[in-house]
């Protein structure tokens, strides 16, 4: 019996590593293209070509950073992206550092991007 707990407690161990590796991987990939140093530079290329979009944060629920009125936040569900691998379940010391750099990229963008919007989607 002891042996059995004990078998069952490394597999455990062994799959929330796993997905702790995943969930840093899949957000690693979703950093990867963006500025992370001035994302207002790729707000503006974006707004600038016509594709404008808000990027959504994986918590309690998705939310928008720095997005703050209902019309906004209307507006941003229209263009949204979500940055996956984000999550209120830290997973460890690289995730919990991806995370913020994916919300400190995301209030940057949604907040250049709600100040300078021209149209509606």
């Amino acid at each position: 019996m002891r042996t059995a707990f004990l078998a069952l407690c490394i597999c455990a161990a062994n799959v929330c590593s796993a997905a702790s590796a995943d969930a840093e991987a899949i957000l690693r990939k979703e950093l990867a293209g963006l500025n992370l140093k001035a994302p207002e530079s790729d707000a503006a290329r974006d707004l600038a070509a016509a594709k404008p979009r808000c990027y959504s944060v994986n918590g309690f629920s998705r939310h928008f950073p720095a997005v703050t009125d209902e019309r906004s936040r209307a507006y941003c569900s229209r263009v949204e992206v979500n940055l996956d691998g984000t999550s209120d379940v830290i997973q460890g010391k690289e995730h919990r550092t991806l995370i913020g750099q994916a919300i400190e990229y995301a209030k940057a963008y949604n907040q250049y991007v709600i100040k300078n919007r021209k149209i509606e989607p």
